[in-house]
């Protein structure tokens, strides 16, 4: 504050305490030496003194205190040197304070939420603010430090966010984590020369548009200038002091949140020149910086390239990397949406993980054959990559690594060996794929969505095809699985249109669910005996199946296995399965003819229809079996649940003498169903046995009323039928 201000300012604290104090003796009055406001007795009466070191303190402010407090520069002949930790805290009273240079230290929360106290003027002389001290006074304007502060301590003005300005002093060599953080009126701000470091939050003020950063700056922590406005970030130095700045993470770049333009002493840095003699880009270097627009490398001594140097660089077009780079940090590049080709020098062994992530303009990468490891989502979303050679010396791809790149041709070198999921997921112009003996895993989804596949050559050493590995592979029309699978996970196949035959190998043990959903030209597959598992919805949808024969070595079936197989006729039942038949063929709406393989313990087969093996239940009548009348064989008791479900075709059913059960949901949905006779020895009806059969019209029962009426009716048996009860006798 200049001279002409500090007196306005004091004339007005003077004719304040005069409006409102009483006069008293002067014998009582302290002091004060000429530079110190002349005010009465009754300002240095508001206040608590302690000695300290030096002189006295400031203890503690009287609750009848009035509301502009100065405090006086001497107590009892001896300097005022320091305010005590607390001594204004939390007081709602005062609204404004002077702080004489006698003053060197304020303490901790010394004028913390303090709620009214909008002005502050400190001295020359001052030189520590103690931790929190100004905390949460949330209507104090300004805060000018004057130049003999060398210490700002943790929190002390944080959360005062009505300060607009601040004036730092240019001796500071300290300033606290959080210091200045929640200041969010604040607008510019400019960094004393003497800081090495900024802390933690120290500057995190949302409204923070424009900051100069020193040369003397070595260290920036997280958020240290934080702001969501952010429109200029200046360094008051060269690009070679920048590159000696570490930054503890992304979080730490001035320009991350808004992408805001790095200026290097007052010029807007475009071209990024790396000076000669630089052998490392720190991590996080020019993290988010929108102003780079090229990169040009003098330094013949640069050897690595930090995490994040470049992410976020948007408006980067070209990377001239010299060939002493050996390191390409992780994210290195992640986001230079802008970034058209690269060259990997032959140093470099690795693509870390994210290192080009959605470089979506880049069309061109020539990797050094050195390169063993494209680590994950390495390249992903690179949507325009088309021109990029894959190393001879390349062992692993890993996840998401190469996703949606516009590739047409893999043809993986001798000594690969690891594909991670989804690494080529979504390449739509991917057309042949060839991989060397020593693979042993199509991961999850790897090919997925890859619809222009048509060839891929898979080794004698792959024992597993993994979920989704080749899921709407539309162009895929053949392939060749080795000898030596031992499982295809669930959907691995799933939507491939225009696969028409597959050999499953006889080590398969296991079929996951919907590993054929979908895959409509599938024509023909043969089953390997010791195959053990077949999943829910395995073969679903598939339209051209015709016929399909189930191995001894399966012992249970998953449902609707075949669900939707519109063209599936027949179906051979090998004779270790003895659970699940009427589950697996739930909505086979084409299937006319079953056989049970000879052998089977629980089922047996008659005419297209199952039963269990003693001929003693009907289980299952074929959905597509054509016949319009059907007569239950003699010897039958039940009828299992769901047994005649949605049999499209019947129309008459006659239930033999004999039968005492009608199952679950037995003649559901039956919609072509007009009679059924139904035997005088019925026991039982059981639940929903007929529901929605509503084209039954007459259901004659072989027995008197009486009898008709003692049979176990159980709830829903006729829900939603219309039909006439006919007793015979």
């Amino acid at each position: 504050m200049n001279k002409f201000g500090k007196l306005i300012f004091v004339l007005l604290l003077v004719s304040l305490v005069f409006a409102s104090c009483e006069f008293i003796d002067t014998e009582d009055t302290n002091t004060y030496t000429e530079t110190t406001p002349n005010i009465n007795a009754d300002s240095a009466s508001d206040l608590v003194f302690g000695v300290c070191e030096g002189g006295y303190t400031v203890v503690e402010i009287k609750p009848d205190a009035h509301k502009n407090v100065v405090i006086p520069d001497t107590f009892e002949g001896q300097p005022v040197v320091q305010i005590e930790d607390r001594a204004f805290y939390s007081n709602n009273n005062i609204e404004s304070v002077y702080i004489p240079s006698s003053v060197k230290s304020i303490g901790e929360e010394a004028f913390a939420e303090c709620d009214r106290l909008s002005v502050v003027e400190f001295s020359d002389g001052l030189l520590t603010i103690g931790e929190k001290a100004f905390y949460e006074c949330d209507k104090l304007k300004e805060v000018d430090i004057p130049n003999s502060v060398t210490y700002i301590g943790v929190s002390a003005f944080q959360g005062c966010d009505s300060v607009a300005n601040i004036n730092l002093s240019e001796n500071l060599e300290e300033i606290g984590e959080y210091a200045f953080d929640g200041c969010d009126s604040i607008k510019v701000l400019r960094i004393p020369k003497g800081i090495t470091e900024i802390k933690n939050s120290t500057f995190d003020c949302y409204k923070l548009h424009t900051v100069y950063i020193p040369n003397s700056v070595k260290y920036i922590a997280n958020q240290a200038i934080g702001s969501y406005s952010m429109r200029e970030v200046h360094f008051e130095g060269t690009v070679e002091e920048w590159l000696q700045i570490e930054f503890e993470s992304e979080w730490a770049s001035p320009c991350f949140v808004k992408n805001a333009p790095l200026y290097i002493n007052g010029e807007k840095l475009t071209t990024l020149v790396i000076p000669e003699g630089v052998e490392k880009i720190n991590d996080f270097a020019f993290y988010g910086v929108n102003s780079i627009e090229s990169v040009v490398c003098e330094s013949t001594t640069l050897a690595e390239i930090g995490e994040s140097a470049f992410e976020l660089c948007q408006k980067i077009k070209t990377f001239d990397m010299p060939d002493s780079v050996v390191e390409i940090g992780k994210k290195a590049f992640k986001y230079c949406t802008s970034l058209e080709s690269i060259e990997i020098p032959d140093g470099v062994t690795s693509i870390k993980y994210y290192t080009f992530y959605e470089c979506k303009n880049m069309v061109s990468a020539v990797l050094s054959d050195n390169i063993t490891v494209i680590d994950e989502y390495a390249f992903y979303q690179c949507t325009k990559l088309t021109d990029i050679n894959f190393p001879k010396n390349l062992e692993r791809i890993g996840y998401r690594a190469l996703l949606g790149i516009k590739i047409k041709e893999f043809v993986a070198p001798d000594n690969f060996r690891y594909l991670g999921s989804s690494c080529f997921e979504g390449c739509s112009l991917l057309e042949r794929v060839v991989l060397p003996d020593g693979v042993t895993l199509i991961p999850q989804a790897a090919f997925q969505n890859c619809r222009a596949l048509v060839s891929i050559e898979i080794p004698e050493s792959v024992t597993r095809i993994g979920e989704f590995a080749f899921q709407n592979c539309e162009s895929l029309a053949n392939i060749n699985l080795g000898n030596n699978i031992n499982g295809i996970e669930r959907c691995a196949f799933k939507n491939c249109l225009s696969l028409e035959n597959i050999t499953i190998p006889e080590t398969t043990v296991f079929i996951d669910y919907e590993a054929f959903d979908g895959c409509v030209s599938l024509k023909s597959t043969q089953l390997p005996e010791g195959l053990k598992e077949i999943g829910h919805r395995a073969f679903g949808d598939c339209i051209s199946l015709e016929s399909i024969v189930i191995p001894n070595s399966v012992s249970s079936l998953d449902y609707q296995i075949f669900a939707g197989c519109t063209a599936l006729k027949s179906i051979v039942i090998g004779s270790g399965v003895v659970k699940g038949i009427q589950d697996a063929l739930a909505f086979a709406y084409a299937i006319e003819d079953i056989v049970i393989s000879d052998g089977n313990p629980a089922y047996s087969t008659k005419d297209g229809v199952i039963y269990n093996k003693d001929y003693t239940c009907l289980v299952y009548y074929p959905l597509g079996k054509q016949d319009i009348e059907f007569t239950v064989t003699d010897g039958v008791t039940e009828i299992g649940d769901a047994a005649f479900a949605y049999a499209k075709y019947l129309q008459k059913v006659i239930l033999t003498e004999g039968i005492v059960k009608i199952g679950r949901n037995a003649f559901d949905e039956c919609e072509a169903l007009i009679e059924i006779e139904l035997p005088s020895t019925l026991v039982i009806i059981d639940m929903y046995a007929f529901v929605d059969s509503d084209s039954i019209e007459t259901v004659y029962y072989n027995g008197t009323q009486n009898q008709w009426d003692t049979i176990q009716k159980e709830y829903g048996w006729n829900m939603r039928t219309n039909f006439e009860v006919v007793c015979l006798k």
